[in-house]
């Protein structure tokens, strides 16, 4: 999926530069580097976000064992 990302990334940024390479690669590059952060991002997010869960989990776990033992 992200060779499609680069292709489309080169297509956006040869639509709003000059057409010289020097420009081309000037806008290219920030919006690789964007892409590749906002992709970190991402998966740092979604790593909290299924760590939270997983917690959540295991406190309604506790909970409901807790309630069959007759706590």
């Amino acid at each position: 999926f992200r060779k499609y990302a680069y292709f489309i990334l080169l297509v956006i940024a040869a639509l709003i530069t000059p057409p010289d390479v020097l420009s081309h690669m000037t806008v290219t590059l920030p919006l690789f580097l964007l892409y590749e952060v906002s992709i970190w991002i991402s998966r740092i997010a979604d790593r909290k976000r299924e760590k939270r869960e997983m917690e959540y989990q295991r406190e309604e776990s506790n909970r409901d064992a807790g309630a069959i033992n007759g706590e």
